[in-house]
């Protein structure tokens, strides 16, 4: 790898030729707050609105033990056998009626999903998204590679006229992120090693442990300023808008 003081240019043309990102919450600004205001309206029918955060909390319970029973060790997230793969549209009514019950509420879990289902489907690109994209496009084949179902992340591209060379859902590669074979076959569509892709994502675990674990390099979009948490390796960027990450990885080529 080149070292601190390789151009631009130099680091472009010597180890990154493909660049893949993250949507929900790199590109596209969806965050916890995101569900938990989609959990308000789903609550508002049941005059319970104000539970909005507990259903969330429980949902999110739920989650966690479903990944548990898969047989998934969350203080290794990365590590053991493939755990079976269902998309969202069959996990989360599961999840919805789990946090329903908790809270004593006769929900529709289906009619649940389908609020969250198009809160994701319905989202808004963060502002420096698409220009951070068409700058990075002009230099490199540009992938877009998020746990998500197909049918809603596309929307949300689509919605958003983001410019991508290759689309990947966790739904088509049959995968999730950490895990490493979603990364693999995102390398293996754009046509490139694995070493030669630079991962882009906010999430610490799921972007940037399970990017490195897979062979990639990593940048970490961390829009908050939040600390890097333990057990997860220095990204080789840090930025905190796309915008810097187009400086970082062109300067002033555009």
């Amino acid at each position: 790898m080149p070292g601190k003081g390789a151009s631009p240019r130099q680091r472009r043309q010597r180890v990154i030729r493909a660049i893949a990102f993250d949507c929900y919450g790199t590109l596209i600004n969806v965050t916890d707050e995101s569900f938990i205001r989609a959990c308000e309206r789903i609550l508002a029918a049941h005059d319970r609105a104000h539970q909005s955060r507990e259903l969330w909390e429980k949902w999110l319970e739920a989650a966690r033990e479903s990944a548990r029973a898969a047989g998934r060790d969350p203080q290794n997230p990365v590590g053991g056998p493939e755990p079976p793969f269902a998309p969202f549209r069959e996990r989360w009514p599961r999840y919805f009626a789990h946090a329903f019950q908790a809270l004593g509420i006769a929900g529709d879990v289906v009619a649940a999903y389908e609020a969250f289902h198009d809160m994701l489907a319905n989202g808004t690109a963060y502002p420096d998204a698409e220009p951070a994209l068409r700058a990075l496009a002009r230099h490199y084949k540009i992938a877009v590679v998020s746990n998500a179902d197909e049918d809603h992340l596309r929307a949300a591209l689509a919605r958003n006229h983001l410019p991508v060379y290759l689309v990947l859902s966790s739904e088509s590669a049959r995968s999730y992120k950490p895990r490493r074979p979603i990364f693999r076959k995102a390398a293996e569509l754009l046509g490139e090693h694995v070493h030669d892709v630079l991962y882009v994502g906010d999430s610490p675990v799921t972007d940037l442990l399970g990017a490195r674990y897979a062979g990639m390099h990593t940048a970490w979009v961390n829009r908050s300023g939040a600390s890097l948490p333990a057990g997860v390796p220095k990204p080789d960027y840090e930025v905190r808008s796309l915008t810097e990450l187009v400086q970082a990885l062109l300067g002033g080529e555009r």
